[in-house]
């Protein structure tokens, strides 16, 4: 449950931002209960969302891997990659443009890897990788 303070008494529309994170996977149901100073209430219209995990939408692959390391997704929109190492440095940075992608990593060290995805500079996903 997220609260949000009240603008006062308006006679204009007013609108508030709430965000959910952590939605359910699948369809999400949403409503407004509005508080007057009396303390009596009322509820808005019920309104809907469907989320999809990106377990569901996103798929890295094997972990850990040899050498190449396969990105599955169900969208098309364009996501760019950034894998660093556990010192933070970037070691690999590209875009993905495709529903399957594979990147060639054979020239990395062993060790552990941190791919974290974006789309349209908004962070998507991150996955600790480990290189065999």
């Amino acid at each position: 449950m997220t609260e949000l303070k009240a603008r006062g008494t308006i006679n204009e529309p007013t609108q508030y931002l709430a965000k959910d994170f952590d939605p359910y996977d699948g369809v999400n149901y949403y409503r407004l209960k509005m508080i007057d100073f009396d303390g009596s209430f009322t509820y808005s219209k019920i309104c809907q969302a469907t989320v999809f995990s990106e377990r569901r939408v996103l798929q890295i692959y094997p972990n850990p891997f040899h050498s190449t390391l396969t990105i599955e997704r169900a969208d098309l929109n364009e996501m760019r990659y950034v894998l660093t190492d556990l010192l933070g440095q970037k070691v690999a940075i590209g875009k993905i443009g495709n529903q399957k992608y594979e990147l060639d990593l054979s020239s990395l060290l062993s060790g552990v890897y941190i791919l974290q995805l974006f789309e349209n500079e908004h962070f998507v996903s991150s996955q600790k990788l480990l290189k065999h």
